[in-house]
C-alpha cells in the first residue's frame, strides 16, 4: 500500500470495514466498497482506513493494493468499537464511514455528504441507504431499515445510518459511540450528540447502495434489537412496552405500522416506488414486520426472565415524568 507523505495530512479519512464480511457479506461487495473509495482519491485529499474483523487474507491483499490505505486489525472489536478505532486512527479533518457492504449511488456522493461540514453548517452529516435490488422486498426493507433518514429532508436526524455518515474527526473522537455489545448504537450516539448541541444534518441526496442481506437473519436481528436497544438506552419510548405479552406485541405492531406508512408516503422518488408496485411494497412491509416481531418476542421473553425489561421500564418512567413536567 502507498502512504501519504508524512508532511501532508489528508482532508478526509475514508473508512470501510470487513465486519459484515465476517458476518456473511460477499467479498465482491466488500471489494466494490474499497474500490469505490480508492476511485475518489484522485479528486480528493484523502486516505483509506479499513477495519478488518475477518482475518481473511484476501482483505489484507486488497488493502495492500489500494493507494493511501491502512489496515486496522479489529478481530476482537465490535461494530461500534471499530468505528471508534477508525476515528482515533484518522489523520483527516473529516472521517467518513462507508460500510463494506455499501457503495455510492453517484460520483458526487462524497462531496454532497461533506458539503454541510465544509461550509460550516454542521459538524456531522448523514446520507441515506437503499438495498440494491429493484424488487418490492428490497424497497420495503429500505423503508423499514433506512426510512428514518428521509423523514425530514435537510433537517437534523434523530438517528443516522452508520454505513453512510460523516463527522469532523474532532467531534467523532470527543463523542465516541458506546461500545456495549450492540450491533450498532447509532440512535443512542445521535441522541448523545444532540444533548451536547451537535446535530447530524440530513443530506438525502448523498445516497448509497446496500447489499441485500440474509432476510430471515436480518429481520430477526433487527426485531431483537428493538428491545436490546432499550436495555442499553432506556430513554426511548419503546421502553414503556417491554413486556412479553400480546399487548406489547400489538403496541409494537401499531407503532411499526404508523412509522412505515409515514416513511412510505415520503419515500424519495429514487427509491423506485410507483403506482404499479406500491401495493406489493406495502404487502412486503407487513410480511417483513411479522418477522421483526418474532425476533422482538424472543428478546422480550429473555428480558423478562433476567430482569432487563424491568430495569429499563424503571429507568424510563421517571425520565418520562420529568419530560412531561417540562412541557
Amino acid at each position: 500500500m502507498t502512504e501519504l507523505p508524512t508532511n501532508r495530512s489528508p482532508e478526509i479519512s475514508l473508512v470501510t470495514e470487513s465486519f459484515n464480511l465476517a458476518e456473511g457479506q460477499s467479498f465482491d461487495a466488500f471489494a466494490t466498497a474499497c474500490r469505490a473509495l480508492a476511485g475518489m482519491l484522485s479528486q480528493q485529499s484523502a486516505e483509506i482506513l479499513v477495519c478488518d474483523a475477518s482475518n481473511d487474507a484476501r482483505v489484507a491483499a486488497l488493502v495492500d493494493a489500494l493507494p493511501s490505505a491502512r489496515l486496522l486489525p479489529s478481530q476482537d472489536l465490535g461494530y461500534d468499537a471499530q468505528k471508534n478505532l477508525a476515528a482515533r486512527s484518522a489523520r483527516g479533518r473529516y472521517v467518513v464511514y462507508l460500510d463494506g457492504d455499501c457503495w455510492p449511488r453517484s460520483e458526487d456522493w462524497l462531496d454532497r455528504l461533506l458539503q454541510p461540514l465544509r461550509d460550516g453548517r454542521a459538524q456531522a452529516s448523514g446520507g441515506t441507504s437503499y438495498y440494491d435490488a429493484p424488487t418490492p422486498t428490497a424497497m420495503a426493507m429500505s423503508i423499514i431499515d433506512f426510512g428514518y433518514t428521509w423523514e425530514r429532508p435537510d433537517a437534523a436526524l434523530d438517528c443516522y445510518a452508520a454505513n453512510n455518515v460523516a463527522f469532523t474527526t474532532t467531534l467523532r473522537c470527543e463523542v465516541p459511540a458506546v461500545e456495549d455489545g450492540m450491533r450498532c448504537n447509532c440512535y443512542a450516539h445521535t441522541q448523545e450528540l444532540r444533548r451536547r448541541g451537535r446535530d447530524i444534518l440530513s443530506v438525502i441526496e448523498a445516497s448509497v447502495w446496500h447489499e441485500m442481506p440474509d432476510i430471515e437473519r436480518e429481520r430477526h436481528r433487527r426485531g431483537y434489537d428493538v428491545a436490546a436497544a432499550c436495555w442499553i438506552n432506556p430513554l426511548q419510548v419503546e421502553s414503556a412496552a417491554l413486556s412479553p405479552t400480546d399487548v406489547a406485541l400489538r403496541w409494537h405492531r401499531a407503532r411499526f405500522a404508523h412509522l412505515d406508512q409515514l416513511r412510505l408516503r415520503c419515500a424519495p422518488v429514487t427509491l423506485g416506488i410507483t403506482s404499479d408496485n406500491i401495493g406489493d411494497v406495502h404487502a412486503e412491509i407487513l410480511r417483513l414486520r411479522e418477522l421483526d416481531l418474532a425476533g422482538l418476542f424472543v428478546a422480550l421473553q429473555e428480558g423478562e426472565r433476567d430482569g432487563r425489561n424491568a430495569k429499563a421500564r424503571a429507568a424510563f418512567s421517571p425520565w418520562l415524568a420529568a419530560q412531561q413536567q417540562r412541557r
